[in-house]
């Protein structure tokens, strides 16, 4: 007998691909997700799952060269982030039209952040891809949404862990996954990076280029002119630049919201993937973080069952 769920996706940046692997592991051990809700890059697998898309949309996502996803993320130059992601939904909504999240086959929230009223939003209907686009619009990298007079960033800002707005989940089971958990994964991922020579031979020194860029201008911009671009990477504590701080500062803070959001509606199950494991932009090894999504969880899955 299937067990009925409902599925809680936290922001976490490209980590957030490990939650594909999850779901496919909570399907083969006979769980039914009957409700979903996510923030950042959960709003986005939450949504691919709702509409009945998800593993089509496994294959899309890793069929790309990093050259093309180079191509999707349209690096610009403005005042409020320097990732547009436009191109991104326009190719999507060309393979996958976009859908009212109210006509999704099982209900689906999606969170986002009005940063004028410091409050969060939860989208139950409309544009499935309006809502994403506004719900992973990471503050000072991707360009905000302007929505109903208000300005709209990622929902991981103050809900990283959306469990208060899963739809039904008074009448269904819990399950959490927790993208923020304190526990060693690094060296995992960069046994399968050393191990792996095919992955490392095919990044594309464009690609990485480009993701030195984004994190150079991050860490290292002058308070004045934030497109004075600074080459080398901060190496150590005293070398921590302005915006790098604030970033910092504010991962810490939706780490310790991801964990009081935990307390205040303890779920049924918590699915936790190290914090640690990749960085925020590292899209390069979706398949990896998919792979490790899956093995991750059916270990926890099994040590529960004993």
């Amino acid at each position: 007998m299937k067990k009925d769920i409902g599925l809680v996706l936290s922001s976490g940046g490209a980590r957030g691909a490990t939650q594909i692997g999850v779901i496919k592991t909570l399907e083969k051990q006979g769980y039914n997700i009957k409700s979903v809700s996510g923030a950042s890059i959960g709003s986005m697998i939450a949504g691919m799952y709702a509409r009945g898309d998800l593993y089509e949309f496994e294959q899309w996502i890793t069929s790309f060269t990093e050259d093309e996803i180079l191509n999707m993320l349209g690096f610009t130059i403005k005042k409020n982030g320097i990732l547009k992601v436009d191109s991104f939904f326009e190719i999507l909504n060309q393979k996958f039209p976009d859908k009212n999240i109210e006509d999704l086959n099982i209900p689906c929230s999606i969170a986002a952040t009005d940063i004028i009223s410091s409050k969060p939003i939860y989208f139950t209907e409309g544009s499935l891809y309006k809502a994403m686009r506004a719900s992973i619009a990471i503050p000072s990298l991707i360009v905000p949404v302007h929505y109903n007079n208000t300005i709209l960033v990622d929902g991981g800002v103050l809900n990283p862990i959306p469990i208060e707005s899963l739809p039904n989940r008074d009448k269904l089971d819990v399950f959490v996954i927790n993208l923020y958990a304190d526990e060693e994964g690094k060296k995992l991922i960069v046994k399968e990076k050393t191990d792996n020579t095919i992955f490392q031979n095919r990044r594309s020194r464009r690609y990485n280029a480009f993701i030195n860029r984004i994190e150079n201008f991050i860490s290292r911009a002058n308070v004045k002119n934030i497109i004075d671009y600074i080459t080398s990477p901060v190496r150590s504590a005293e070398d921590v630049g302005y915006i790098q701080l604030l970033n910092t500062s504010a991962i810490a803070m939706i780490e310790r919201i991801a964990d009081l959001s935990i307390k205040a509606y303890p779920p049924d199950m918590i699915i936790n993937i190290p914090k640690d494991i990749c960085k925020v932009l590292d899209f390069g090894n979706i398949k990896e973080l998919i792979e490790y999504g899956e093995v991750k969880s059916l270990e926890i899955l099994k040590k529960i069952e004993k």
